[in-house]
């Protein structure tokens, strides 16, 4: 058996785990709440940023004090576990994400299918990454990137592209993930290296909590922040802003809702503002069952 094809069923088999364990019929409001408090008992337990916030207070709280997300840009150091510190010299920033936040998000937005395992994905970003997969056995992944990316020249950044350009070309075409403005950056550049070559594209849009909040397109959707990373999806079968529940928990809280990451410890991030919220409710999906953005 070729290792192509051993590659093939071990992502399908993912993409299709993925897809049960977002699956509406899984989600409880109970569990969610226990994995967030967890989280929040971890947080005061492991991470100096959180620990402070006692000295600070003078007393033991209960729940963290919500931090703006635009305020964290520093203060990895204070945001991973004390037993585990974050290592500039041996490590890049935490904040360009995980190759699985992308994979989930794509898949609770119905974009990745078991039934295509191999079809890659191209993400449009300010910065380049080495991951060749969503995950050790995700789709194929490449980045491109975006217009306003800092690069020393157009050359530098077409020589960074050659990878993603490959890949599309071996599979003939790919799923693109980016902002309005990235994807019509992207098709102009598609059409400069690529010239008639006849490749698919399907586009995903990216698109900030409030631009989410505001959007009325029909088509898959992905919602990112800068720091929180990934947190939720436009579901076409609904036409909804999903929560990439797994993962994120959301709750309203009297200055707005607040962001709690669910697997990730390093950075942790417990009760944060995004950087633009746009929505202002926590509410359930009557078609799903499970959490959406609202308001």
């Amino acid at each position: 058996m070729s290792l192509s094809i051993v590659s093939a069923r071990g992502t399908a088999a993912v993409l299709a785990a993925r897809r049960r364990a977002l699956d509406h019929r899984r989600f409880d409001p109970s569990t969610w709440e226990r994995r967030r408090r967890r989280r929040v008992d971890r947080a005061f337990a492991e991470v100096l940023l959180y620990r402070e916030q006692w000295a600070v207070a003078g007393r033991v709280l209960d729940e963290p004090t919500r931090v703006r997300a635009a305020d964290l840009a520093e203060e990895l150091y204070r945001l991973c576990p004390i037993a585990r510190p974050w290592n500039p010299t041996r490590e890049p920033s935490l904040w360009i994400g995980s190759p699985s936040q992308l994979r989930d998000v794509l898949t609770l937005a119905e974009v990745l299918d078991p039934d295509r395992p191999d079809r890659p994905v191209l993400e449009v970003r300010q910065a380049v990454v080495d991951w060749p997969r969503l995950g050790r056995w995700g789709p194929p992944y490449a980045a491109l990137l975006g217009p306003t990316a800092p690069v020393a020249d157009e050359a530098r950044r077409r020589a960074l592209a050659l990878p993603a350009w490959t890949l599309a070309l071996a599979h003939g075409g790919a799923i693109v993930v980016g902002s309005t403005d990235e994807r019509a950056a992207f098709r102009a550049e598609a059409q400069a290296v690529l010239g008639g070559i006849d490749l698919r594209w399907d586009e995903v849009d990216r698109a900030s909590l409030a631009a989410a909040a505001e959007s009325s397109e029909p088509g898959p959707l992905v919602v990112q922040d800068p720091y929180l990373g990934y947190l939720a999806a436009r579901l076409p079968s609904c036409g909804r802003v999903h929560l990439l529940w797994s993962d994120v928990h959301c709750r309203e809280t009297p200055g707005g809702l607040v962001f709690t990451r669910l697997r990730t410890s390093r950075p942790t991030l417990v009760n944060i503002i995004p950087v633009d919220p746009g929505f202002t409710r926590v509410a359930h999906c009557p078609t799903h069952g499970t959490p959406i953005l609202s308001g």
